[in-house]
């Protein structure tokens, strides 16, 4: 996946931290120079990392979020997560 990055895909970031509670963040691609990429995360943060960190796109469904998290086209523990986030964020929690 690593090669097959360009500005302004979303992707997945492998976990910063190494506990068992960290999982993949969502980041939109910035820049690129070289083996680095410059990434900003839901919350405006702005970080350069590796691009041996990516693990791969988001779909689209992760992007844009779901109301009905079952038809997110991912079902894993951090898709959830960030789908909930980011209604969290937009005071659509129910």
């Amino acid at each position: 996946m690593a090669d097959r990055v360009t500005l302004s895909d979303f992707v997945w970031l492998k976990p910063i931290g190494k506990t068992e509670f960290d999982v993949p963040i969502a980041v939109k691609v910035l820049k690129s120079a070289g083996d680095r990429i410059e990434v900003k995360d839901h919350d405006g943060n702005v970080f350069s990392t590796s691009i041996q960190n990516v693990l791969k796109p988001l779909h689209s469904t992760s992007v844009q979020g779901v109301e009905d998290m079952i038809t997110l086209g991912e079902l894993q523990e951090y898709t959830i997560l960030h789908n909930l986030h980011m209604r969290y964020s937009k005071q659509l929690i129910y």
